[in-house]
C-alpha cells in the first residue's frame, strides 16, 4: 500500500499469508483483487468492522486474542444474518513501533479463528500509520437459501443462538424454531419489545 516501503509491506503480507494459510491466487492474496465465485444458491452477506488501538484494545492485550476478536466480531454479524462464513479481507494500519513478533502472534490468532470458522483470508492491505494501530476486517458468507435473518425479522420473545461447533444459527420463538446456516461461538441474543 501507499506509505509503506514495498519491502516491509511485502514481508508483512508474506508473514500473514504464511501464518494464516491462504487459498492460491486468484481466489486469494497475490493479485490486485480477490475473485468471488457466484453462489449456486443463497445470498451473499457482507460486513466490515474496525478495531482501533486505544478505543477497542490496548497494545498490551495478547495479539493472538486480538486476532480472534477481529474475526469473531465480523463473523458474528455474518452469522446473525443466517450466512455461512466464506472469506475475509484484512486492512492493517501499523505504526512503526509494532514489533514483528506482535504481527506474527496476531496472524496466528487470526488464522486459528478463521480455520475454526471455515473461512479464508483472501486479500487486504497493509500501510504505515502515524497514529494508532488500526485493524479492519471485511467478512462475507452465503445463506443456505434466499432468506436472510434480519433484526426486523426478530419477534418479541425470540432467542437467537449461534454455535460455532455445530455450525448453525437458530431463532427460538413461541411459534417454534427457525434456523439458517451460520456460526459464531457463544453469542446469544434476546429480542424484546423495548
Amino acid at each position: 500500500g501507499a506509505g509503506e516501503p514495498p519491502s516491509r509491506e511485502a514481508w508483512l503480507i508474506a508473514r500473514m499469508c504464511a501464518l494464516v494459510g491462504v487459498p492460491p491466487s486468484p481466489a486469494g492474496p497475490g493479485d490486485d483483487a480477490a475473485v468471488l465465485e457466484r453462489p449456486a444458491a443463497g445470498r451473499r452477506v457482507l460486513t466490515t468492522d474496525a478495531l482501533v488501538e486505544g478505543t477497542h484494545f490496548l497494545r498490551a492485550h495478547p495479539p493472538e486474542l486480538l486476532g480472534h476478536k477481529l474475526v469473531a466480531v465480523n463473523l458474528a454479524d455474518v452469522a446473525a444474518m443466517g450466512a455461512q462464513p466464506e472469506a475475509v479481507t484484512l486492512a492493517a494500519a501499523l505504526p512503526r513501533d509494532v514489533p514483528d513478533a506482535w504481527w506474527e502472534a496476531f496472524a496466528r490468532g487470526l488464522g486459528a479463528a478463521l480455520t475454526e470458522a471455515g473461512a479464508a483470508l483472501v486479500g487486504g492491505d497493509v500501510v504505515r500509520s502515524p497514529g494508532p494501530l488500526m485493524l479492519t476486517l471485511t467478512a462475507w458468507g452465503v445463506t443456505a437459501g434466499e432468506a436472510v435473518l434480519t433484526r426486523s425479522g426478530g419477534r418479541s420473545g425470540d432467542l437467537a443462538g449461534f454455535n460455532m461447533l455445530a455450525g448453525s444459527i437458530f431463532l427460538f420463538g413461541p411459534t417454534g424454531i427457525r434456523n439458517g446456516a451460520g456460526m459464531h461461538r457463544g453469542t446469544i441474543g434476546l429480542f424484546s419489545d423495548s
